[in-house]
């Protein structure tokens, strides 16, 4: 079982990192709308991992008062 987790994380692996090779493109991403001069060029795959992760702790954020409040009233009940 540990052979087929292995395979399958590599296979994943080879997916993401090829296609971040063919997303070396230069992107420009303008800051406000219709001002070219606050604008920010980067590859494509530097943006889309930019986003994911922003992404991931936008929401880390917003789930941690309610984690913390039934952490706390977890603690609470067993006393």
């Amino acid at each position: 079982m540990r052979t087929f987790f292995l395979v399958v994380k590599s296979i994943v692996f080879l997916v993401v990192f090829l296609f971040s090779l063919n997303n070396t493109h230069i992107t420009t991403v303008n800051i406000f709308p219709g001002v070219a001069d606050i604008a920010v060029d980067a590859p494509l795959i530097i943006w889309l991992l930019l986003f994911f992760f922003l992404g991931i702790v936008i929401t880390v954020i917003f789930f941690l008062p309610t984690v913390l409040k039934n952490a706390k009233s977890k603690k609470s009940n067993v006393s």
